[in-house]
Formats: structure tokens, C-alpha cells, sequence
């Protein structure tokens, strides 16, 4: 925790109470509850002759300024979490959703939280996985697992006074037929490291373009009147190429409509047959949603670079973003065609992950597909910053392993009069 703390009632001696305290006169206390509960007396005098009502609410935010500094100065790239903030916040930090509740509700809200702070300049959110507060249930947890694989940032985080909700602990526990918690919480995994190259690949964008990483539909479809009533907790956006369909506050429902914009959507979590891939008019769709159901949908005329994290995770036991590096992308690719005639673009940025100045260091490529017939297939690729132009014997141009294309997945292929689906690259 990083708010001004005392653990008394504004002052924790009677003789340091002041005689006309300020908050006494407050016209509004937010909850109701005494702003000096645990916390300094808001007669406090900060330095340069701020009082604590003043200060306190840009506290923690200045707080995480001061220890990005330092890092600054030495010339490293910091990853700060908070728990409180004000505006600003997110040039400096990340944040937390505070200590949650082990409910579907607080589940729902931890989406809409992370597209506020998303827009708000804070893309890396996450809230406490299984909640915090209260015992969690082995469904609750299974499921804000799944949730958290679309988490910018996420962890497991437990009020010591209830029960502990270790993902191991569900081992043997039966969710369905032969199916158990913790397999469905390994898949949740395993389904985070698919996506961890778009979202790095999207924030290097966002942290010089501006923009949000999590967001409500509206964002991408804003002539659809449908889009602004769709419910965010249920539908989201990560970044502009990919919709989120979760069921993220309702246990034991295995049933939830979802809307889908107008357009071709196709699942990259199942990228095999046509049958993954369907045309919207613009309507919604009820789809399974059990425990193990998340659906993450390619966008039309969008490429988008992501790894195959279940044999990083399951068959070659990696554990971290940084064993990552060593596996090459796959990009997924779900054309817009208009006869013969086929589009899609994307982006894929990569750089070392350590380097404070990455301006030489970093690669920046636009991703065109442009297909005149099935049997002709091109993607033109621009480089807008590649470290090869600085030095031209670094690893072929190449940042780290992954900065390498292993596979295209064209979705719908067939369908589209493609000889096939999937390609590989040498």
C-alpha cells in the first residue's frame, strides 16, 4: 500500500490535535466515513505549507514519480504498481483495482475498471484474481482466471483473514465430466502467453501514439447505436483488432449472449475450420459459456502477431514473458475480400524490454496483406524504425527470437478460395 498511513484516527495523541480541525468544516465527506480513519490528521502540514486534505489525494502519485525518477536517472525502464492514484498517474505507473471482493460482481467491475483506467492513460490494470475479500468458490476462481488472461497486468492477491486460493489447491476438485479447476486454470495460463505479443506490440503504440488499450465497443464501431448499449463487462476490445466475449459476473451460466458488430469475426483460440469464423449483421449471439469458455475475435481485414503459448506453457514448461523472447510469432490474419480481391493490416513492434531510450532499438513494422487471387498472396511489410539501420550485423536485424515470423493463419481460407490455410515461414 502506498497511501499516507498512521493507523490512528487523524493524530495518534490528543496532544497533537489541532483546536479548530479542518475536518470539522468539511461540507462533504465521500462514503460518509472519516477521512482520518487509519490515516494523518488532515491538519497535517506538508512541506512547503500544504495541508493533508490538499495533499493527500496526489500522495501516492507523487510517491511513484519520485521511484520512476530514480530509475530514469539510472537510465532503467521501471514497472511501478500502485494502489492509489491521481491524474497523471499513468506517465509514471500502473495501478491495481484496490482490494476487491470474491464475487461475480466484483469480477464484472474489474473489466469496466480496466477500460476507465485505459482510457485515463493507465493501460497496465489488473485486479486481484479470485478477489481478495471473502472465501472464493473453485468456479469463481476458474472463471476470473480465464478473465485475467486479457488482463494487461494481473495476479492472485488474498486478504490474509480468509481462505487461501492457491491455484493448486483446486487439484482433484471436479468442475464437469473429467474435467478440474486447475486444468481449466492451466489453460487460462497457457491463453495469456498467446497474447502477450499483441499487447506488448500494442502498448509500444499506445506509449507514442496515445490511445487505449482495453475499451468499450464504441471506441472501434461508433456509428453502431447498438455498440454504445452493449454491455462492456461481457464485451471488449483489446486494442483495435481483437473483441473479447466473456461471461465475467455470472456463475454457473453456461449460456450468455454477446453482441458482435457488423463484420466476419473469427475466434483465434479455436483456428481451425471455417466453423470458427462467423458473419455478423450486426446482432447478438448467445454462445456457450462455461467455466473453460473465453472467445477472443479477430477483427476483418486484421492482421494480429501471436504465439502459441499452450506448448510454451504445457510442453516445454516455460513459466515467464521472458521465455517468451525465445519463440517466434505466428501471425493471424482474418482478410476482408471483395471478390478476388483481399486486404488486411496490422502492426507488429518489438524491442529488448529494457532499454529506457529504445529509439534504435527497437523494431516498427506495418503489416499490409494485399491478394489479387487465391494463388497470389503478398504481405508488404514497413519498417518505420529497425535496428538494423543502426547496426546491420545485429542478429539479422532482429531484437530477440521472437522477433521472427514462424507462421500465417489465414482465417476463413478456404471459404475464401485460398489453397490453404496455414503457412510457414523459413
Amino acid at each position: 500500500m502506498n497511501e499516507a498511513t498512521n493507523f490512528c484516527k487523524g493524530t495518534c495523541y490528543d496532544s497533537e490535535k489541532s483546536a479548530m480541525p479542518v475536518s470539522d468544516k468539511l461540507e462533504y465527506i465521500p462514503t460518509g466515513r472519516s477521512l482520518e480513519d487509519g490515516s494523518p490528521s488532515l491538519d497535517a502540514v506538508h512541506h512547503g505549507g500544504h495541508i493533508e486534505l490538499d495533499a493527500r489525494a496526489t500522495y501516492a502519485t507523487m510517491m511513484t514519480r519520485a521511484t520512476h525518477n530514480w530509475f530514469v536517472k539510472e537510465n532503467k525502464r521501471s514497472f511501478l504498481l500502485s494502489r492509489s492514484m491521481y491524474a497523471g498517474h499513468g506517465k509514471y505507473g500502473s495501478r491495481w483495482a484496490t482490494d476487491n471482493w470474491s464475487t461475480g460482481k466484483s469480477m464484472g467491475h474489474s473489466v469496466t475498471g480496466s477500460i476507465q483506467h485505459s482510457i485515463a492513460g493507465v493501460p497496465l490494470f489488473g485486479a486481484d484474481v479470485c478477489g481478495s475479500n471473502l472465501d472464493t468458490t473453485p468456479e469463481l476462481c476458474a472463471r476470473w482466471y480465464g478473465l485475467a488472461s486479457f488482463y494487461t497486468w494481473s495476479r492472485n492477491h488474498k486478504n490474509i483473514d480468509y481462505a487461501s486460493q492457491e491455484p493448486y489447491l483446486f487439484n482433484g476438485i471436479v468442475y464437469e465430466g473429467t474435467v478440474t479447476y486447475l486444468e481449466i486454470i492451466k489453460r487460462a495460463m497457457w491463453t495469456k502467453f498467446i497474447f502477450v505479443a499483441h499487447m506488448y506490440s500494442s502498448l509500444l503504440d499506445l506509449h507514442t501514439k496515445g490511445g487505449a488499450f482495453h475499451k468499450p465497443l464504441f471506441f472501434e464501431f461508433d456509428t453502431d447505436a447498438a455498440a454504445y448499449t452493449a454491455d462492456a463487462e461481457l464485451n471488449f476490445m483489446l486494442g483495435d483488432k481483437i473483441k473479447i466475449a466473456i461471461n465475467s459476473k455470472y456463475l454457473d451460466q453456461n449460456m450468455t449472449s454477446f453482441y458482435f458488430p457488423k463484420g466476419t469475426w473469427c475466434n483465434v483460440l479455436k483456428s481451425s475450420g471455417t466453423s470458427t469464423c462467423m458473419a455478423s449483421t450486426g446482432q447478438e449471439v448467445e454462445l456457450p459459456t462455461k467455466a473453460y469458455d473465453v472467445y477472443a475475435h479477430l477483427r476483418e481485414n486484421s492482421i494480429v502477431a501471436l504465439q502459441d503459448g499452450r506448448t510454451v506453457v504445457e510442453t516445454d514448461l516455460k513459466t515467464t514473458t521472458q521465455d517468451l523472447k525465445d519463440y517466434p510469432v505466428q501471425l493471424h490474419i482474418n482478410p476482408l475480400c471483395d471478390g478476388p480481391s483481399c486486404t488486411a493490416t496490422g502492426n507488429f513492434n518489438v524491442d529488448n524490454g529494457k532499454d529506457l531510450d529504445n529509439t534504435d532499438r527497437i523494431n516498427r513494422r506495418k503489416l499490409d496483406l494485399v491478394s489479387t487471387s487465391p494463388k497470389e498472396l503478398y504481405i508488404n511489410v514497413t519498417m518505420t524504425s529497425w535496428v538494423g539501420w543502426t547496426d546491420p550485423q545485429f542478429n539479422l536485424g532482429r531484437v530477440n527470437k521472437n522477433d521472427r515470423v514462424e507462421v500465417i493463419r489465414i482465417y476463413n481460407a478456404k471459404a475464401l478460395g485460398f489453397d490453404s490455410g496455414v503457412y510457414r515461414v523459413f
